[in-house]
């Protein structure tokens, strides 16, 4: 029985030194997962967005997944569009590969967006321009900066509206 109890003894002991050395490793990856996949906190955004929504109007949004959940109640999914695909009227998304203005451009001209939310996050170089464009455009009217944080990063959100001047045909 002596001799039993020895082997196994010792491979609980090797068990529980190897249980014990994956412990930082599995806590490590786990943070780190956690960073890259969490969604951006949005909720002071959606405070603020939950108002200006409504069951009607075209929204383009960086962060479209999480608006589009977190405001399932007062939109759809057909209303909103992102960086990588515009929800055309009858529901199919177009997808636009890289950071081309082009096709946004053409949607801004024609009032497409009631609102633009920018985070600089998903495609930057992509928003910049867009944010330039909607800058010079008179029809859309800056509202504001909402800043959010998530373990991996911070930044901010950047709001326009679509807001013609007085006596402007729409």
């Amino acid at each position: 029985m002596s001799r039993w109890a020895r082997p196994r003894l010792a491979r609980a002991g090797i068990t529980a030194i190897l249980a014990g050395g994956l412990a930082p490793v599995a806590m490590t990856g786990y943070a780190q997962a956690a960073g890259f996949y969490s969604w951006p906190d949005a909720s002071y955004l959606v405070l603020y967005l939950r108002h200006l929504v409504s069951h009607s109007g075209r929204f383009l949004a960086d962060n479209s997944p999480t608006l589009e959940y977190y405001l399932r109640d007062s939109t759809s999914w057909q209303q909103w569009s992102s960086v990588y695909g515009i929800t055309l009227p009858s529901g199919r998304r177009v997808p636009v590969e890289g950071n081309s203005l082009a096709p946004y451009r053409v949607l801004f001209a024609h009032h497409y967006f009631k609102l633009v939310i920018l985070a600089f996050s998903d495609k930057p170089q992509l928003d910049k321009s867009i944010s330039a464009y909607l800058d010079t455009d008179p029809s859309y009217r800056f509202l504001g900066v909402i800043p959010f944080a998530n373990p991996g990063s911070h930044g901010r959100y950047l709001i326009w509206e679509y807001a013609p001047a007085a006596g402007a045909v729409r």
